[in-house]
């Protein structure tokens, strides 16, 4: 069975539930914008002996902008923030063909979860799942799945 989701610019994203094996009904389906590069979203600044991590401009933008994403989808949705276990299922679509490392969106995609307040912490996260799509547009998509654990 596929389950046809629409994204928060009004795109069409084929999501199969059944290969997944996601439950649809008992969770929310979020849709956040592409994360930039791990590696460009924290800087190290040197401070005399010793060296400070800061969030870059381009961490500082991405947050800001997948916060108030996921904050309007979420007061839309009624949901309440996840306290307790939660499993979370991603699709993620690049914004090009470009090789990457498959846990590099990840970080930044938990910790947008829990800056938007849908989880109380990323620790939260017990059980996730990632799958990857061919581009399919410019500036890439990445739909979110989050279900509590009974």
């Amino acid at each position: 069975m596929s389950k046809k989701h629409q994204d928060e610019i009004g795109n069409l994203f084929l999501v199969d539930m059944e290969e997944a094996q996601v439950p649809h009904n008992k969770g929310v389906w979020l849709y956040a914008p592409w994360p930039p590069s791990v590696n460009s979203i924290w800087r190290a600044i040197r401070r005399g002996d010793h060296a400070t991590i800061i969030l870059s401009k381009v961490g500082r933008e991405y947050f800001a902008k997948a916060t108030e994403t996921l904050k309007q989808q979420a007061r839309l949705a009624g949901l309440k923030t996840f306290e307790n276990h939660v499993k979370v299922f991603v699709e993620l679509s690049p914004p090009d063909a470009r090789k990457r490392d498959a846990d590099n969106p990840i970080k930044p995609i938990f910790d947008v979860l829990q800056k938007a307040n849908i989880v109380i912490n990323d620790s939260i996260i017990k059980d996730y799942r990632v799958r990857w799509h061919a581009p399919d547009r410019p500036g890439g998509r990445v739909v979110i799945y989050v279900e509590e654990i009974e």
